[in-house]
């Protein structure tokens, strides 16, 4: 499960800027920016690194189709926020 959160450059003042999507390996969804411009979300594919003696996570990287051009997105600590077409995508 990969948690990214959708911020549309687009967002009225009075409109809440961002948009939480869950979604699982394949999944694509289509989504309004805040002018009710459609925008086509699919998680392509998931990396993590697990360290091999505790098999904690030490590093995980998606790639997202954002209308057909492929992102990747690193999640941890100091990653910022990546511009992806019309929007920004961030991983949590």
């Amino acid at each position: 499960m990969i948690v990214l959160c959708f911020i549309s450059f687009l967002a009225a003042p009075q409109d809440l800027p961002f948009q939480v999507f869950d979604l699982d390996l394949g999944k694509q969804v289509t989504v309004s920016l805040a002018g009710d411009t459609p925008v086509v979300l699919r998680l392509d594919s998931v990396e993590v690194v697990r360290d091999p003696i505790r098999e904690a996570v030490r590093y995980a990287r998606v790639w997202v189709l954002v209308d057909g051009e492929r992102f990747s997105i690193a999640c941890g600590n100091y990653e910022f926020p990546l511009t992806a077409g019309r929007c920004w995508l961030v991983t949590m």
